[in-house]
């Protein structure tokens, strides 16, 4: 049950119809950081208001299958009829090949086979053609191609981005999980750029070729930093950010809790992999839905060591126990981890982390079709942190996970670490 007292932690404006929303306001508890920090907070007092009218034009970075099935969901919100509006949207594609198709036969048939998309997109290889102008920016691309490609690009002024990346990183030096919107915010902070108005994260239980579908419906969380005395507009900015990317099929709610938001979604690639684990080896449900429970307890114990503060109340979103649950059982990285035990099964289990590293790489490129998972990277990242903190006995799955997948132990031991796991959790 919410306590009915404190701050206002999770805001959820349900769209009552296309391009209008009604907000109430869902009461948690005040776990929060007491002071937000603002991206540009220490270069630049961002205090502009942000319009929740339409842009005359939105970016989408990346064109694989993510950023495909965003600009089709943004089409859609935009022009829910098909009709033509006064937004433009414009898709940033490395390959001239892919621009080519999209421009003339109104398809990506690589990455998301069977959707088509209105004249109102247009594709680019020109990535600064791209965002010139855009009043939204989305970028989905792979977070290791994310600094080159931020250094040198110019904002327009005002411009809201908005990140879509599951992937985490950790700092040694900080001894702290680094976030997709981190890096976005450290990298136009030193290149060239505008600063935004707002940098936000949508994370969610997406599958991409269902997001697409007129005839199913799919969900996703904003996430935002509070607005502070220097940054103002957070909550205008994510507004804005929901208002084109909501339609009849995606609903989108919002929380003030973006740090919490990111970290669900890459935690939870995380114990997909423990999923798999039990997938390759055979086991059956009860003990995967364990797994999953107690992922749940340790992805809350994780978010909130180390002072990172993160809400109880994110863990109620579509960002948290509803990716959680659907990552664990359609997820591409739960596939990957089961055909990872499988290879071991068949081949013999490779002992060092280099080998390990190869296999996970040669199963991505033979199951994915060129597509790349934070999955397996978030295991070490997560791994680094818990050696530093001291704490790899107090997240026996998390643990494991690692250690099966980049040191050679073997897969029948993910069982031992689930117990050991629920014990933990059953005594908090």
């Amino acid at each position: 049950m919410l306590s009915s007292l404190g701050r206002n932690r999770m805001l959820y404006l349900l769209p009552s119809s296309i391009g209008a929303t009604t907000g109430r306001a869902m009461v948690g508890n005040d776990l929060f950081r007491k002071s937000a920090q603002c991206a540009f907070a220490t270069t630049s007092k961002n205090t502009e208001s942000v319009s929740t009218a339409f842009p005359a034009k939105v970016a989408v970075v990346g064109a694989g299958s993510f950023g495909s099935a965003m600009t089709r969901i943004i089409a859609k919100a935009i022009a829910p009829d098909g009709s033509e509006r006064s937004t433009d949207i414009a898709w940033y594609a490395r390959r001239s090949s892919i621009v080519e198709e999209i421009n003339t036969q109104r398809t990506n048939s690589q990455y998301l086979p069977g959707a088509v998309f209105p004249s109102h997109v247009k594709a680019t290889s020109n990535l600064q053609e791209c965002i010139d102008g855009a009043g939204v920016i989305v970028l989905a691309i792979p977070t290791g191609f994310l600094p080159p490609l931020l250094e040198d690009l110019q904002l327009s002024p005002n411009s809201v981005v908005v990140s879509v990346l599951k992937s985490l990183k950790y700092s040694p030096n900080e001894q702290k999980m680094v976030t997709s919107v981190d890096i976005i915010n450290q990298h136009l902070s030193e290149g060239k750029s505008n600063p935004p108005a707002a940098v936000v994260a949508l994370s969610g239980p997406n599958l991409y070729r269902e997001m697409v579908s007129d005839e199913e419906f799919a969900e996703a969380t904003i996430g935002y930093d509070d607005d502070n005395d220097e940054c103002q507009g957070n909550l205008e900015a994510a507004r804005l950010v929901q208002r084109i990317t909501s339609s009849s099929c995606f609903q989108t709610s919002l929380t003030n809790d973006r740090v919490g938001v990111e970290l669900c979604g890459g935690l939870k690639n995380v114990f997909s992999l423990a999923v798999g684990y039990m997938e390759g080896l055979d086991l059956g449900w009860n003990a995967r839905s364990a797994a999953m429970r107690a992922g749940q307890h340790e992805m809350a114990r994780f978010m909130n060591s180390r002072g990172m503060g993160v809400s109880s109340t994110v863990f109620e979103t579509s960002a948290g126990v509803g990716d959680l649950v659907l990552t664990c059982t359609a997820g591409r990285g739960r596939t990957l981890a089961a055909a990872f035990v499988r290879e071991g099964l068949k081949e013999g289990f490779v002992s060092t982390k280099d080998d390990s590293i190869e296999r996970w790489e040669q199963l991505e490129n033979t199951m994915l079709n060129g597509m790349k998972l934070p999955d397996w990277h978030n295991a070490q990242y997560v791994h680094q942190a818990l050696v530093d903190w001291n704490l790899t006995n107090d997240f026996p799955l998390l643990e494991a996970v690692y250690q099966i997948g980049f040191e050679g132990q073997h897969p029948k031991t993910i069982v031992d670490a689930l117990s050991r796991s629920i014990v933990v959790a059953d005594k908090k």
